[in-house]
């Protein structure tokens, strides 16, 4: 008999213990948040306050832009406690005091040109629903990607670094919990992490990316491709960190590995 799963109604709940979402932008959050709520029942919240997500179809984040009360709290800050504390305070909302932090990584090759079709559709005024063309990535990778890069592993050591003991971090792989093989495992991992250990988190996670997940998915028209200078770049970076974190965190370094084969 074939099982199913009935998706929840996310809800807003007072025993969540606060928890940052973080991760470099393009490195998948909004997939992240959207499996994130379907396994708990509870909205995730951000620092931001993007309408496009709040009003979403098929998904309506309707945690955007909270950050009491919700199962984890997106941001891409490097300096949360201090940047996102200020801009908070300006629109009169109390900080987030994270305790713990989700730290979403995914390979840079792939994060860094999500970015870029970001700020390229938001610089045009639409919805990135759509790849933004071959010839406009390449003319900002040359130009760009090399600086993103140091961000991307500054981001990464930023949260590793001041969250380091195993109750504070939950390093989530990108490619794990989106992969047919890793993500239903991945994502039980993730909400046991959270305090929600799930039973069904294969029903759910299948239920999420087979249906919901399809309105937030662009579709691709090319692979976007790194020249030689920049791939080598992306390898040394991975080697830099990876070597910094090979003792003290292997499990780290372990998945940084994956990107550096």
């Amino acid at each position: 008999e074939k099982q199913t799963v009935v998706l929840p109604v996310p809800k807003f709940s007072a025993s969540c213990k606060p928890t940052a979402l973080a991760s470099y932008p393009g490195s998948g959050s909004t997939i992240v948040r959207l499996l994130i709520e379907m396994a708990t029942g509870v909205w995730t919240g951000s620092i931001y306050r993007d309408l496009s997500l709040y009003n979403g179809s098929p998904h309506a984040f309707r945690g955007e832009g909270s950050i009491h009360d919700v199962v984890a709290v997106k941001t891409h800050q490097t300096n949360t406690l201090l940047r996102a504390k200020r801009r908070l305070r300006r629109r009169g909302v109390a900080p987030l005091e994270a305790e713990r932090t989700v730290l979403i990584v995914r390979n840079p090759e792939g994060a860094i040109p999500s970015k870029f079709n970001f700020l390229y559709w938001k610089n045009s005024h639409q919805q990135h629903q759509t790849q933004a063309p071959e010839g406009a990535w390449e003319d900002w990778r040359d130009s760009h990607y090399a600086e993103e890069l140091k961000l991307w592993s500054e981001h990464f050591q930023y949260w590793a670094d001041n969250f380091a003991r195993p109750e504070q971090l939950f390093v989530v792989r990108f490619e794990s919990l989106v992969a047919n093989e890793t993500g239903p495992m991945a994502l039980s991992d993730l909400t046991s992490f959270l305090g929600f250990p799930s039973t069904d988190a294969s029903l759910t996670w299948k239920a999420v990316m087979q249906v919901l997940s399809k309105g937030i998915h662009r579709p691709k028209s090319y692979q976007p491709q790194l020249n030689p200078t920049l791939r080598a770049k992306t390898l040394e970076t991975l080697t830099e960190i990876i070597r910094k974190y090979s003792k003290s965190s292997p499990a780290i370094a372990d998945i940084l590995n994956t990107y550096a084969l």
